[in-house]
């Protein structure tokens, strides 16, 4: 640590050349930067002082003897080139060398931006996690964070999803580790093993069926005509949110009777950004059910944005928001967000024995086929439950022929009716 400084040290103050080969000869001239005076063995303090297991050592600045104490050879190290740059004038090392982690932040985003390291989406996503960083650490250099005060930070989102809380030591790692390379630091305290994060996680559960079915019909009733569109396909389609928001009515091949879907919206701060889906698998086509056509159909234009007050521009954030507001004031939702429906449209399909789950990927637009098959295993419960109905059924169906077919001739005629109604 202390070399590194005298490194950065040695580059800032190359104006005053004489001070610099001075000092870097005192600091040169013993072991840990000590310049003792007498016994090289340490002295422990007397007096109330001495439980906390300081030590001493003298050493010679400006001519004077003066006794230094700290916790640690490297604790008194710090504090002799600390005492040497005062007595030259030279300010405070940490005035010196000290790098804000705010800065550092926004020169690894911006370079992460700029030079196409990481997507919009996930720079879009990122931006909020940089925005929490740069409010809990405001005003602290990267010299002077350590792991506990990481802990404290992700401490404060323990509440939230794992991936929360993950993403945010994803970047604060590789701002350290910038530092690291930099020589600004030794050890990135982000990677630190005690580092602790919540496993909390949150999954967004599908709307139960008898409540979607109840929602659906009431669609038709909603005001607004868009605000019936922006329901309508955010029932039936199970497009995304940015999708559904993107979508053009040259998008809707009504013949073919699906939907092309080939873009989305992100928010950048309130505004809306035209990107392309969150996958190469978000390019793909969903079908237009009945229900849906029932929606769009009677408002359907040549062109323009079909979820948007003018059909020329796209929704900002607060104007989706207005909107969910103002469905959920005519609908109750029973606390749901308008992503449950996706699940739920997912759960529909999957339950059905004709879509297999790579149909099912491709209408989602999942990029892995493990997300479609957490889909089918959550599915897979209830077709369980009907199969056990099934099964039952058909017991009975088979206890009845059994009754009104078999003979007394039949002497295990009553012996199989006992086994089947027992």
């Amino acid at each position: 640590m202390a070399q590194d400084n005298l490194e950065l040290l040695a580059k800032t103050l190359q104006s005053n050349t004489d001070a610099m080969t001075m000092l870097l000869q005192q600091l040169a001239s013993g072991t840990n930067l000590e310049n003792k005076t007498g016994s090289s063995k340490s002295e422990p303090l007397c007096g109330k002082d001495s439980t906390m297991k300081k030590i001493r050592r003298p050493y010679v600045i400006g001519g004077q003897q003066v006794w230094l104490a700290g916790i640690s050879e490297q604790d008194i190290a710090d504090k002799y080139a600390e005492a040497l740059f005062l007595s030259r004038g030279l300010g405070r090392v940490q005035d010196v060398v000290g790098h804000s982690l705010c800065d550092m932040l926004d020169r690894w985003f911006e370079h992460k931006k700029s030079h196409d390291k990481i997507k919009q989406n996930t720079a879009n996503n990122y931006d909020t996690h940089v925005r929490s960083i740069k409010e809990h650490f405001a005003g602290k250099d990267v010299e002077d964070i350590r792991w506990v005060d990481l802990q404290v930070f992700f401490d404060k989102f323990s509440d939230k999803a794992k991936s929360t809380v993950w993403h945010k030591k994803v970047i604060l790692s590789q701002v350290f580790q910038w530092a690291v390379d930099d020589g600004v630091i030794s050890v990135n305290p982000a990677r630190d093993s005690r580092l602790a994060i919540s496993k909390t996680t949150t999954k967004r559960q599908p709307v139960p069926f008898e409540l979607y079915q109840k929602i659906c019909k009431e669609i038709p009733k909603i005001a607004q005509a868009r605000d019936r569109a922006l329901m309508a396909l955010i029932a039936f389609s199970g497009m995304r949110r940015g999708e559904i928001l993107a979508l053009r009515w040259e998008d809707i091949d009504w013949t073919s009777g699906v939907i092309n879907v080939s873009k989305a919206v992100a928010f950048v701060g309130n505004a809306a950004t035209l990107k392309a889906p969150k996958s190469e698998a978000g390019v793909r086509q969903c079908p237009v059910i009945q229900q849906l056509r029932d929606i769009l159909f009677p408002i359907r234009a040549d062109s323009g944005i079909v979820v948007s007050k003018d059909g020329i521009t796209s929704y900002t954030e607060t104007a989706y928001t207005r909107a969910w507001e103002r469905i959920t004031s005519q609908i109750d939702m029973k606390g749901h967000t308008a992503h449950s429906f996706r699940h739920s449209v997912a759960s529909i399909y999957a339950a059905s024995a004709d879509v297999t789950p790579k149909t099912l990927q491709t209408l989602m637009g999942h990029s892995d086929i493990s997300t479609t098959m957490n889909v089918y295993a959550k599915t897979e419960i209830q077709t369980l439950v009907n199969a056990g109905r099934i099964f039952t059924r058909d017991l009975s169906v088979l206890a009845t022929t059994c009754k009104d077919n078999c003979t007394d001739e039949n002497p295990n005629r009553v012996d199989v009716q006992e086994k089947i109604t027992g």
